[in-house]
C-alpha cells in the first residue's frame, strides 16, 4: 500500500500523467496527503488552519503523553495509538529490570 500511495502521489504531481483510471476517493486521498505534507514543510504543522477546503476540520495534535497519532484509514483523523498499552508495558519492564542506558 505504501508504495502505491507514493506512486500515485508522483503521478498526481505531474499534471501530464493520466489520472482518469483512479477513483475520486483515491484522488481525494492523494490531495489530502499532499496538502498535509506541503503544510508540514511550509509551516511545520500539517494542519495550520482550523478549517481547510481540502482537509476540513482535521487538526493535528502534538505528540505527548496521550500518544495520539494521525491515522490514515477510510478517513484521516487523530486517534489514540492502538499499541499504547503494550508500549507502556515494555517501557515499564525495561525500566524495572535494565539500566537506563538501553
Amino acid at each position: 500500500m505504501q508504495h502505491s500511495v507514493i506512486f500515485l502521489m508522483q503521478k498526481f504531481l505531474y499534471k501530464n500523467e493520466d489520472l482518469s483510471k483512479h477513483t475520486l476517493k483515491e484522488k481525494l486521498f492523494i490531495k489530502k496527503l499532499m496538502k498535509l505534507l506541503v503544510n508540514f514543510v511550509k509551516y511545520g504543522n500539517p494542519t495550520p488552519k482550523n478549517t481547510d477546503n481540502v482537509l476540513g476540520s482535521l487538526k493535528w495534535e502534538l505528540f505527548n503523553e496521550t500518544l495520539k497519532v494521525l491515522n490514515f484509514g477510510r478517513t484521516i483523523k487523530m486517534i489514540t495509538l492502538p499499541e499504547e498499552k503494550r508500549m507502556r508495558f515494555w517501557d515499564k519492564l525495561k525500566c524495572d529490570f535494565f539500566d537506563n542506558d538501553l
